[in-house]
């Protein structure tokens, strides 16, 4: 499991546990209430070497878009959240 921090104040902070599907692995994410998922999903590709706009978060069952923040989603600083992480896949369709 890896572990990166995006604030260096533990007054608001809450953990988000990052479970990727394409290989269940899992990174815990340390992060204000207000910080946005904009970061949090930037700071994620960078980390797992993906393209800008491919990765989408979930909590539970939601997605967690980039212009809120946990606060918005009600999450509570001091405790812990599974967000699951889920790679855009675009095509597939059968040319004929």
């Amino acid at each position: 499991m890896l572990l990166f921090s995006l604030i260096t104040s533990s007054r608001q902070q809450l953990r988000l546990n990052i479970v990727c599907s394409w290989n269940e692995d899992k990174t815990e994410v340390v992060v204000k209430t207000t910080t946005m998922f904009a970061k949090v999903i930037k700071k994620l590709t960078e980390q797992f070497g993906m393209e800008e706009g491919t990765l989408r978060l979930y909590y539970d069952g939601d997605t967690c878009r980039q212009d809120i923040n946990p606060k918005m989603l009600e999450m509570k600083r001091g405790r812990t959240y599974r967000v699951d992480a889920t790679v855009e896949s675009l095509g597939g369709g059968v040319a004929v």
